[in-house]
């Protein structure tokens, strides 16, 4: 009998599930991981001018910080409200959520509107200004998706999180490609990025509003309760604030590089992307080799001792 076999029959039903689901997560984190090593790669390859290839970047960062600040919570809210009480999360909560995160979304497009012209001066690129103003676009449809995916993540539903993110960035990689290979308007390559990313951000919030109404079926038109939307707002705040942290390092860091040379921000980028790709592929080894290690020493009834084994 093989490791693998002999681990999953010795597992109950709940560990299988949660065996089951950490290897889709891995498998979505891993497929996605890749399409961006690739676009970038495939992306470098076919403009061959770093500078312009670190102006893409550029946007591409701007935009990836800037959507940090989407959902405002509300993400982190929906997804213990369907996993409390999802009934009520589908008559009234996913309503409010998307409602709220939609606000949200159009006044943050609107912010960046208003920092375009700065950011565009900031960095010597006249371009970039019509660009950041049509990542609004994108913007606004992104926090639709959101909150469609965190419906399914309150579910437990892993193939179908896994599933999304995949198509996610399926449509943004290609997009930035088409957006070099088909520039709009005017071959205005930073333009045509930003415009058909808005594309692809149209077609995935179709997808994924379908595929919400077809599992979930939501309750999409009601009344509105602002005093439910402040406290969801309160509870998802707090998770929202930490990722935040967590996540803003890197887009700024790239962006402080850019201010003083946007060729390396194209290198920088690519680095980045190889040795995350590089880290999601370590990380699902190493995870797996813990728990079949771990596993096979208990059902043998003699664990190791100087082995410190992750826990699952």
């Amino acid at each position: 009998m093989t490791p693998w076999r002999k681990l999953t029959s010795s597992l109950n039903e709940n560990q299988r599930f949660l065996l089951k689901s950490v290897a889709i997560i891995e498998l979505g984190l891993f497929i996605n991981q890749l399409l961006q090593t690739l676009g970038s790669i495939v992306l470098a390859r076919v403009m061959n001018d770093p500078v312009q290839f670190g102006e893409v970047n550029l946007l591409l960062q701007i935009q990836g910080m800037v959507a940090l600040f989407l959902n405002i919570g509300f993400n982190s809210a929906l997804v213990y409200s369907f996993s409390t009480d999802k009934e009520e999360a589908l008559q009234h909560k996913f309503r409010w959520a998307l409602f709220g995160s939609s606000l949200f979304g159009v006044l943050i497009s609107i912010a960046l509107c208003a920092l375009a012209p700065i950011l565009s001066h900031m960095y010597g690129l006249p371009s970039l200004e019509g660009a950041l103003m049509l990542s609004g676009i994108m913007l606004i449809f992104n926090s639709i998706c959101n909150i469609g995916l965190s419906s399914f993540s309150g579910n437990r539903d892993f193939s179908v999180q896994a599933l999304f993110m995949v198509v996610t960035t399926v449509f943004s990689t290609a997009g930035t490609v088409a957006g070099v290979l088909l520039p709009f308007p005017f071959g205005n390559k930073l333009w045509g990025v930003a415009f058909w990313m808005g594309v692809g951000s149209i077609l995935t919030t179709l997808f994924i509003c379908w595929k919400v109404e077809k599992v979930h079926r939501p309750k999409w038109r009601g009344t509105f309760s602002f005093k439910e939307l402040r406290k969801m707002m309160a509870f998802g705040i707090p998770m929202w604030a930490g990722n935040i942290a967590k996540a803003f390092q890197q887009p700024f860091l790239v962006m402080v590089i850019g201010s003083s040379s946007v060729a390396a921000v194209g290198y920088l980028a690519n680095g980045l992307r190889i040795t995350g790709f590089i880290g999601i592929v370590t990380w699902v080894y190493d995870r797996h080799l813990s728990v079949c290690g771990r596993k096979l020493e208990g059902s043998c009834g003699e664990p190791k001792t100087g082995h410190a084994l992750h826990p699952l």
